[in-house]
């Protein structure tokens, strides 16, 4: 067994870390558990926040505009058409109310998360 580390103060004191260092030999295996299970623990909670956080689901569709005029940007009336008129706020808050979709997101969220990708097919 080593000697036990001592040092002494200013006012000639010895200091040891001798009994700091039995009690840490005396309760090693409970030190052991308690570690092992604050680790199984944050292991679990790290776990769970995966488990339970919600996912992002990335989807398209093809959507193809089949009125008169739609390729050219007007509508069959001569007046300007662009797909991003989909995306209009009024158009999406429709939708959003028709749908319920107030279950699962907030209009901001809805909004946000669409987007037109125009490809022009000849």
């Amino acid at each position: 067994m080593p000697a036990p580390v001592a040092t002494q103060n200013l006012d000639g004191d010895v200091l040891t870390l001798a009994p700091v260092r039995h009690l840490l030999v005396r309760y090693r295996q409970v030190l052991a558990f308690g570690l092992v299970g604050i680790l199984l623990m944050g292991l679990a909670l790290v776990a769970a926040a995966w488990w339970l956080s919600p996912a992002t689901r990335v989807s398209s569709i093809q959507l193809s505009l089949g009125f008169l005029g739609a390729q050219d940007g007007q509508y069959p009336n001569q007046l300007p058409f662009s797909a991003e008129e989909l995306l209009d706020p009024a158009v999406l808050r429709t939708v959003y109310d028709r749908h319920q979709l107030q279950q699962w997101l907030e209009f901001p969220a809805f909004e946000s998360a669409l987007s037109i990708s125009q490809n022009h097919i000849s």
